[in-house]
């Protein structure tokens, strides 16, 4: 297999350095990719890198190279940022809370914004984390490690999608202790409505009858 070199070069109308490497599509047709450097000696250092990444994954492996996290932000929102389908009372696809996933992935955003897919860190994760946990909500209250448990989450998925689609070798959140700590979060308690609880008694019927007295008993004294 001929081995693959590619060049620097100047433009002559502009003065600008390039580094280019070439290649044949699938359809066999030439095509090249080229990278704008600041000087010769950069070319040749850029040009190494083309060839490495190249000969690793092709073209898109090139490409995913210049993906920032904004890009990521848009692929997720067009899609997988759908209101939820049901089919048989069951969803589907998409999202319950669309409108609360929007927020987060605005969040995101703001944040990470053109910062490179690829150099995203475990520790840009964990002082993302540290530093919402700082951050009070719109009505100055503390944000809570829940709220703040299920925007990591979201980002974890997130950054799942891009090594699926191979724009990042490894998502970051892997790399390191877990930045996602359900069991620290404060237990949610809540009283039945009148309504639960006639609900709840009334399946207590047929195979089920004799938990009806257990489960009184329960919600009577709590």
């Amino acid at each position: 297999m001929k081995t693959r070199t590619g060049y620097v070069y100047r433009d002559k109308q502009t003065g600008n350095w390039y580094a280019r490497i070439g290649y044949t599509k699938n359809n066999g047709k030439r095509s090249s990719i080229k990278r704008r450097v600041t000087s010769k000696s950069h070319g040749k250092q850029v040009l190494k890198e083309l060839i490495t990444i190249f000969e690793s994954g092709g073209r898109k492996a090139v490409a995913a190279e210049k993906l920032t996290f904004i890009d990521l932000c848009v692929y997720y929102s067009e899609h997988y940022l759908v209101a939820a389908q049901y089919a048989s009372g069951r969803k589907v696809a998409g999202l319950r809370s669309l409108s609360t996933v929007k927020g987060y992935v605005k969040v995101f955003r703001e944040y990470f914004g053109n910062q490179a897919l690829k150099g995203i860190t475990y520790d840009d994760l964990r002082t993302f984390r540290a530093t919402r946990l700082r951050t009070d909500t719109h009505q100055s209250k503390h944000r809570s490690l829940t709220t703040v448990n299920r925007e990591m989450a979201y980002l974890r998925r997130m950054l799942n999608i891009a090594e699926r689609n191979g724009w990042i070798t490894r998502n970051p959140f892997k790399l390191g202790d877990a930045l996602i700590h359900a069991a620290d979060e404060p237990r949610r308690e809540r009283v039945l409505t009148l309504s639960e609880c006639q609900r709840l008694i009334d399946v207590c019927e047929n195979a089920r009858a004799h938990l009806r007295p257990i489960v009184i008993a329960g919600l009577d004294t709590g």
